[in-house]
């Protein structure tokens, strides 16, 4: 468990480490986990000119319907800077199934389906899946579950 304080806010986070090993993944807990920040503070801009706000780079899920699903799942995500970004379905023994996309995408929302079938085009089992993205040291994941 991960205490992060901002501000008068105080945070728990848990941590999964996910490791990629070939077309698999490998959750575990997170042990010897080093958090640093490289933040300075900073002061507000004297140019009363200047309203340009800083840019944020974010890209993350928002959100994945219906869960659970039969058969097809909708990914929405929003990417903030061109860049390659990786969408990936694995099982809960943490083998790839499938990928959805693997590209270059540039700034925007996304909606991308997954039917509930491998790669190869077979359907899978009911069952828990991860939907994993990557994105430039960005790195989020879903839980979602198969009825069929």
């Amino acid at each position: 468990l991960l205490e992060v304080v901002a501000g008068e806010h105080l945070f728990h986070l848990g941590l999964v480490c996910v490791t990629e090993v070939g077309d698999s993944i490998r959750l575990s807990d997170c042990e010897n986990v080093q958090v640093t920040t490289d933040a300075t503070p900073t002061q507000p801009d004297d140019d009363p000119d200047d309203d340009q706000a800083p840019e944020v780079f974010d890209t993350h899920f928002l959100g994945v319907w219906p869960n659970p699903f039969n058969p097809m799942i909708t990914v929405k995500l929003v990417n903030s800077i061109t860049q390659r970004v990786r969408i990936s379905v694995y099982d809960i023994a943490g083998r790839r199934v499938d990928v959805l996309v693997d590209e270059a995408l540039a700034p925007g929302e996304y909606q991308l389906d997954w039917d509930g079938r491998s790669e190869k085009g077979s359907d899978v089992s009911s069952g828990v899946y991860l939907i994993c993205m990557e994105a430039k040291g960005i790195s989020d994941s879903q839980k979602v579950v198969l009825l069929r």
